[in-house]
This record gives C-alpha cells, structure tokens and sequence, in this order.
C-alpha cells in the first residue's frame, strides 16, 4: 500500500522538519486483511477495503479496464514441509512412521524467515537503469510504457540480490486500469482514485496512471517511489516474509505496520542507491517532509517512518531494515 499524495510544503517549512519516510497510507486494512487470508498480502491503497480472496485466480476488472501488461504467475507458499521417516522392516509387517515437526521447530522457521532471512545478507549497493534517466511520471499513451520500464528496472534491481541470497525472483504482473477495479485480493470493486497497490494472491501489481502522476506533484521521485514500494512487497513475498508475517502471534495491525515500514526503507535505500536519477539534498528534505504526518493504525506513527528513513540514509544494508526485529516503539 501508499500514502496519499504528499503536501507540498515551504523549503524552510521542510528543513525544520525531522519526520522521514515515504508514508504508507490508505489502502490500511488491505494488507492486514490479507494477512488474515492465506496468500494475499495487498499493500495498501487510497480507501480502505478488506482482502478475502475470491475463488477466481485470474484478475477482473470493470468494463474500463484497458489491459494486462504481464501474466501473473503463482509460486507456492514458503514453509517447512513435514518429513517423513523411510519405512524400517521388523519380523512383522513393514510400517511407515511420519514425523511432523513440533510447534517448537515451526516457530523457529517462522522465526528464521522473518528474522534472520538471507535476503538481508545480500549485496545492495548503487545500481542504475538507463530507463528511469527522466523519472518524471508520464502521462497519457507514455505512461504504460513508464510503468513497465519500471517494473523492468525493479527486476534488474532486486534479481540479482535475491539470487545472492539463495531465492528466486518471479516475474511480476502489472495491470493497467482507469475505472473500478477487482483482484483475486477481494475487497469487491475498488475506486478508480485508487494508489496501485500489490496483490500476492497472483502476484500482480494493479496501476492507475491517473492518480501516480500526483505523487510528483510535491516529491520529485514520488511516482517512482510508490512503484518501487509496492514491487518491493512482491520481494517480500518471495522471500517468504509476507508468509511468515502471517503465523506470528503478534496482532494483524502489528504486524502490517512492520511489513510497510521494511518495505518502505528497502524503497529508500532503492531510490538512494539509483545513480541514473542522482538522489540529493533536495531530495531527501522532501521525502523527510513527505514522512512527517502520522498515518493509521495499519501504518503507524510518523515517528517510526522519521526512524527508518533517517536508518536508510547512505545505506546499502538490507538488514538495518529488519522491522521484525525491532522494539514495539520502532514500529508504532
């Protein structure tokens, strides 16, 4: 999920400022309903909805749809499968004994993926994409084409730090829409003001042109931001976060609230480490500023998004962006 477009502030106004972080704002119970339903994880969009997944795998939209850019692909949920034992003979008949793993050995999994992934291991340093030269949002016919050179900069991004940690990066659907819009996410038919917003059920990431643009109204890299972010929960799926994030024992807002504040300083350290784009003081005063407000229950408190921002800076370590293991006050 996003945050609605940010306020444009005075530069004297934004320096005095010391919030940061791009909010992650409406769109709250999206992420936390799909927490509650197995593999659909849907960052946030501008009006709340929740997430139950439908039966249909496929996504469906109102007749104003204008298309599919990509075919969304499925993978399988990460977990610890149950280990069997081979058959033993004895002077009776041979017998086939199962061992599931304890509720000791599954916490620990849950633990480990959350925790202690590789993924926050893995190399993330500068990086660029000729693409994204001019990251001003298009308009029009061009934006189509924006967005999926995005999404292509986004693979070539995080495609190789996820194989240095051991994991696959699936290719990621995209869908353009203009009217009200479904998702195998649920939520029944979304507002067509709607921010785009990821959905695990199909890992697919659902785009309206008409409201990103606003995102660069008042933040130079805004419209690239909120795309960088909702690819970034599609990491996080990969990686078995979002799934994981669901077995906790921690409340749903809890844990939305640390699911979009990783997320969000992944982004951060995304757009920093961009060289094509040349992040500068500019920059980071107003995405500082853009993270000042406090958002809802779901995304937590300006100061938390003030932390992680203030974290990521100059960074290139995955791992100062592990939420999970954070104290409560970090993730507010």
């Amino acid at each position: 999920m996003f945050p609605p477009p940010p306020r444009r502030r005075p530069i004297g106004a934004i320096i005095g400022v010391t919030a940061g972080v791009l909010v992650v704002a409406v769109l709250a119970v999206a992420v936390i309903s799909s927490l509650l339903a197995p593999r659909v994880a849907e960052p946030t969009a501008m009006p709340p909805a929740s997430t139950t997944a439908p039966a249909s795998d496929e996504p469906t939209a109102t007749a104003d749809t204008e298309s599919t850019e990509a075919e969304p692909t499925e993978t399988e949920p990460t977990g610890t499968e149950p280990t069997g034992t081979e058959p033993t003979e004895t002077e009776g008949e041979p017998t086939t004994s199962a061992s599931e793993p304890s509720a000791s050995e599954s916490t620990s999994s849950i633990t480990d993926v959350l925790e202690r992934n590789p993924l926050y291991e893995a190399p993330a340093g500068e990086w660029s994409c000729d693409a994204l030269r001019d990251p001003a949002v298009k308009s029009g016919g061009a934006f189509k084409d924006w967005a999926d050179d995005v999404l292509a900069c986004m693979d070539r991004r995080w495609t190789p730090v996820m194989e240095e940690a051991g994991q696959q990066n699936t290719e990621v659907g995209i869908v353009h829409f203009k009217g009200e819009i479904t998702s195998p996410c649920g939520g029944g038919a979304r507002s067509a003001d709607l921010p785009p917003f990821y959905c695990s059920a199909n890992q697919t990431i659902y785009v309206n042109g008409n409201t990103v643009d606003k995102y660069d109204d008042a933040v130079r890299l805004g419209g690239l931001s909120i795309m960088f972010h909702e690819y970034g929960h599609h990491v996080q799926e990969g990686a078995g976060i979002l799934d994981a994030s669901m077995q906790t024992d921690e409340d749903s807002a809890q844990v939305s609230r640390r699911i979009e504040l990783q997320n969000e300083c992944w982004t951060y350290i995304a757009l920093q480490q961009l060289s094509t784009t040349s992040w500068n003081g500019q920059d980071e005063e107003e995405f500082r500023s853009w993270a000042s407000d406090d958002q809802d229950d779901h995304h937590g408190a300006g100061s938390s998004y003030t932390y992680w921002f203030e974290r990521s800076l100059g960074k290139t370590d995955l791992g100062l962006c592990n939420t999970w293991t954070a104290d409560r006050k970090r993730v507010r």
